[in-house]
């Protein structure tokens, strides 16, 4: 069960790595795809600069904030676990005194 635990990890950890890589390249990558061959008569690339800019920090946010959540998260569960671990071990050690 150990290594399935690893394994998981890893996976999130690269998908999380690779979710924040294709963040950054894609927005260049639609760019240079998706650029018209001839000028029209208004050009309107610098709004979709801004635009792509923006959705790259806002992905970039969201991905920051659900790290800091899932970090927060993961401590009160192994803390919660923790105490119910010693309150077990403090029960179990009264119990053998008892006897």
């Amino acid at each position: 069960m150990k290594g399935m635990h690893k394994s998981l990890n890893l996976m999130l950890s690269l998908g999380l790595i690779g979710a924040f890589v294709m963040t950054l390249l894609a927005p260049k990558a639609i760019t240079l795809l998706f650029t018209p061959p001839v000028s029209f008569g208004t050009n309107c690339e610098p709004a979709a600069v801004w635009s792509m800019d923006r959705l790259v920090g806002t992905q970039m946010g969201g991905l920051l904030l659900g790290m800091i959540g899932g970090l927060v998260l993961s401590i009160a569960i192994a803390r919660r676990n923790r105490s119910k671990a010693a309150e077990a071990g403090l029960q179990s050690g009264v119990l053998a005194d008892a006897k």
